[in-house]
């Protein structure tokens, strides 16, 4: 090769790698938008609040608007709930949502969705009795209300026992009490003092549900 060529080809190299130091010198490109839900509580009895929150991250987070959406059981499909918009941090929070079943709950802002989080909805069971101090073999009326309404289910009586489990003694039907509850009611004599509570069993939709507990003094 001539001297001349020889210079060429140097050259040529030097201009290679000037341009392949400035590629590599272009700076990286931003990594995309994020954005993340959490729950305040996974497990709400019927009638409770739970709150939805999360981060936005990357450009524009800040002031940007975000949608709650909301899937109950079945969970086929996601429906608005709420709107709002992030803080300066690209933080959000959605207060005072009440769910009525299980219910899957994500959010939306421009160009991201976040993953879902399951909420569970636990049965709201009351119980009253009409004498908690009742004469041995006296007739006891136990009462109460279940929401939200499950007419036609059974609630159990339940007594706690010497291993300090509940067993159930009876079992009572729910008939309607208003759109959203049912009511229940059943007399049992009483022969010794215990500690008693209803039970509402899960199905699909909800949690099982116990009421608190009620002593019954039993005397002569």
């Amino acid at each position: 090769m001539t001297r001349l060529g020889t210079i060429a080809v140097v050259a040529g190299l030097a201009v290679g790698a000037a341009g392949g130091a400035a590629m590599a010198a272009k700076p990286p490109k931003p990594p995309g938008p994020t954005l993340s839900v959490g729950a305040s509580t996974t497990h709400v009895t019927y009638g409770g609040a739970v709150a939805i929150f999360g981060r936005l991250t990357g450009t524009g987070s800040a002031n940007a608007p975000v949608t709650l959406q909301q899937a109950p059981f079945p969970y086929t499909r996601y429906t608005n709930l709420a709107g709002g918009r992030t803080n300066a941090l690209g933080a959000y929070l959605f207060g005072g949502v009440h769910p009525g079943l299980n219910t899957r709950y994500r959010v939306k802002a421009r160009r991201v969705t976040s993953a879902n989080v399951l909420v569970f909805v636990r049965y709201r069971v009351s119980l009253a009795v009409s004498d908690s101090t009742p004469k041995r073999g006296q007739r006891v009326r136990f009462s109460g209300i279940v929401s939200p309404a499950a007419n036609g289910r059974l609630v159990l009586i339940q007594r706690r026992g010497g291993d300090g489990k509940f067993h159930t003694t009876a079992r009572a039907l729910l008939t309607l009490r208003n759109a959203t509850s049912s009511r229940f009611s059943l007399s049992r004599r009483i022969f010794s003092t215990g500690t008693y509570r209803v039970r509402l069993g899960a199905d699909a939709a909800h949690e099982p549900g116990n009421s608190r507990t009620r002593r019954l003094g039993v005397h002569r």
